[in-house]
């Protein structure tokens, strides 16, 4: 595994979540029916009562962090559970409620090597589901190319910008085979800020015999290091075995092992929402 390390000092101070700010979040969660569940080290776990609240929550958790900051930087997670959310949040700026004009963006992981014209490039995803609808300025995204000659020079560019903006808020799903966060395997260290990895073998066998893509088996991610300078985190999670891998994350040790227990260490800047399904395998 190829990766670059945070070095020992010098993180900007971040601030908790604002009390405002969860109180907001907590008033609109139960008005969407959501059922608030306490956990001793994270700011804010609420399960509702099916996708279609859970998806609208996570809207405006990205709509009231824009309008917090409207120049802010968004750090976005992929994958289809983020899909609806990211249409809401499309319609929110037809309609308005929302100005992305000053907005910036990037992204958590990519494959490599992948053509990023390719079906299951992050990269495109990233366009077509939020640059793009959101009316980004090229100029204010730098998206991982996954199609970089040199996958060390690429690391190293992109973790230049993301030092350069830090993030207001980062979106993470949690993957149901190993619990990861992004693309970092067990055993990621947490000092870890970017990484061109090698995919799990349980990863690579679902990707390319349950999903039928067409992926390599190694991907350019950034770690546990980087996601400690964002100002605030949002896990959105459904279903039963992504709840049993959070259940994990959550009251076994924080450990490297289990790499989506690292949001423990920034839990008082914390939220994440779930559904019923995922919140019936939560045991404490």
């Amino acid at each position: 595994m190829s990766q670059l390390e945070a070095p020992q000092q010098g993180y900007p101070q971040q601030e908790m979540q604002t009390p405002g700010f969860r109180d907001q979040m907590v008033a609109l969660c139960k008005e969407l029916g959501g059922r608030e569940i306490s956990h001793p080290e994270i700011g804010l776990i609420v399960a509702f009562p099916n996708k279609s609240a859970l998806n609208q929550a996570a809207a405006e958790y990205i709509i009231a962090k824009v309008n917090e900051k409207s120049d802010g930087t968004a750090t976005v997670a992929t994958g289809k559970t983020y899909e609806p959310v990211w249409s809401l949040v499309k319609r929110a700026k037809d309609e308005g409620r929302v100005d992305f004009s000053n907005f910036h963006i990037d992204h958590l992981d990519g494959y490599y090597p992948y053509p990023i014209t390719g079906a299951y490039s992050f990269r495109r995803y990233v366009n077509d589901n939020v640059t793009n609808p959101l009316g980004i300025k090229p100029e204010n995204y730098r998206l991982i190319n996954e199609w970089a000659f040199n996958p060390h020079d690429e690391i190293r560019e992109y973790l230049d910008y993301v030092r350069s903006h830090p993030s207001t808020f980062t979106l993470y799903g949690i993957d149901e085979e190993d619990g990861h966060l992004g693309f970092n395997p067990k055993g990621t260290p947490f000092e870890t800020e970017i990484s061109l990895v090698k995919l799990s073998d349980a990863v690579v066998y679902r990707d390319r015999v349950e999903r039928g893509q067409d992926t390599p088996d190694h991907a350019i991610t950034l770690g546990p290091a980087a996601f400690k300078r964002s100002e605030a985190h949002l896990m959105v999670a459904s279903g039963e075995r992504k709840g049993q891998r959070l259940n994990e994350a959550l009251t076994l040790p924080i450990s490297p092992d289990r790499t989506a227990s690292y949001l423990r260490k920034v839990g008082d800047k914390t939220m994440i929402f779930i559904d019923e399904e995922a919140a019936s395998q939560f045991h404490w």
